[in-house]
């Protein structure tokens, strides 16, 4: 596969992964034009490694923690925070994104490459350098929360079509 099939093919990939673990389009995309510029540096045009998958997550995934994890975003968190309040992404981008984005770093970054990226335990866990068993301690915590947030949901879709249908029975018959 050369560079620009590369960048095709992994780039959708790529910025969603980045989106969601920094929560800012902007920086996602810079971030993934930075990793494709590494990458680039590294193999030239040449016929690159079936494992791209792999090598591009791996570099994505680090370069957004070192970029959340750094000042810059801190402060830049702290002021959009102070300027708007808590930021809701329900209305944008859906009640998952909500969800995945609602997670602390560590949990987002397993949830993302298990649900997302599709990678077993041990992969995710050689990515992000951590043991197997935090790994899935982790995504048991993701998973505890999407599977609450959808509950809560579905329990107020249920009763509010039951106070539907409570009101239609209670009405009195017109004849």
């Amino acid at each position: 596969m050369k560079y620009e099939e590369t960048v095709n093919h992994y780039s959708p990939y790529l910025l969603t992964l980045s989106f969601l673990l920094v929560q800012d389009k902007q920086v996602a995309e810079q971030i993934v034009e930075d990793i494709f510029r590494k990458f680039y540096i590294k193999n030239g045009n040449q016929n690159t490694d079936p494992k791209n998958k792999l090598v591009l997550t791996n570099m994505v995934v680090h370069k957004c923690r070192d970029f959340v994890n750094s000042w810059n975003y801190r402060k830049e968190q702290f002021s959009q925070f102070m300027k708007k309040g808590q930021t809701t992404y329900v209305g944008k981008y859906g009640e998952a994104t909500a969800i995945m984005l609602s997670l602390p770093l560590a949990v987002r970054s397993v949830a993302v490459l298990r649900y997302y990226g599709q990678f077993n335990t041990n992969e995710t866990a050689t990515m992000l350098r951590i043991p197997p068993a935090t790994v899935k301690k982790h995504f048991e915590k993701a998973q505890l929360a999407f599977s609450q947030q959808f509950l809560e949901s579905e329990i107020d879709r249920l009763s509010s079509i039951l106070e539907r249908e409570n009101q239609i029975w209670n009405e009195p018959l017109n004849r």
